[in-house]
């Protein structure tokens, strides 16, 4: 089986020889980027699993909506503790 990685260091690949055996898998990925390009769970996605993706980013979470209709992508942060923020636009690559 031919498999594409899309995580920046082959993260998925790796993840995916240890769990290729489970059925209707599902991830949680926090500080989910684009659908695509630096994606932990796209490569699960295509193999059938369904999950939930947070990010920050408004433009990638509208990204993750379209190309994800099956996953719940949500706009929200991750962290240890209840608190603020300082949230920072970064504009998309051309």
């Amino acid at each position: 089986m031919s498999l594409t990685s899309y995580a920046v260091n082959f993260e998925d690949v790796l993840l995916w020889r240890a769990l290729r055996d489970v059925r209707r898998g599902c991830y949680l990925e926090v500080g989910a980027a684009g659908p695509r390009i630096g994606s932990a769970s796209q490569l699960f996605y295509e193999q059938g699993w369904r999950g939930v993706n947070l990010t920050a980013s408004l433009a990638q979470l509208r990204q993750l909506r379209i190309a994800r209709p099956a996953d719940v992508c949500l706009p929200a942060l991750a962290a240890a503790s209840a608190g603020s923020v300082v949230r920072l636009a970064v504009p998309d690559a051309p």
